[in-house]
């Protein structure tokens, strides 16, 4: 079934099979990503916070715990600058995948 938030299979093959590892990038996501909403909602109306850096950062580590579709999000808007429909579509999926990283803790 494709139509997860995080597909684990997907994640599991970067991991070579290993769910401790797994488990611990997941952690690490939710650990280094988890203001990243907060920050990007608040701060694209003003322009000061430069997300491109965060969203790069974001859209290989998304793919590698196996949220494919953030992932995608993100790399098919990144060709140009982000505009805010494109923003607000990556916080309302990266909100998703952080609360179903909350979910398996």
């Amino acid at each position: 079934m494709k139509n997860r938030v995080i597909i684990i299979e997907d994640g599991l093959v970067y991991f070579n099979g290993d769910n401790e590892l797994y488990k611990r990038a997941l952690i690490r996501f939710d650990k280094n990503y988890g203001e990243i909403p907060n920050k990007l909602q608040s701060s694209f109306n003003s322009r000061i916070y430069n997300y491109d850096v965060d969203l790069i950062r974001i859209k290989y580590s998304a793919r590698m715990i196996g949220a494919d579709k953030l992932y995608k999000i993100i790399l098919s808007n990144h060709s140009e600058k982000f505009i805010k429909k494109d923003i607000l579509e990556i916080i309302t999926e990266l909100n998703r995948v952080l609360a179903c990283i909350k979910q398996k803790q």
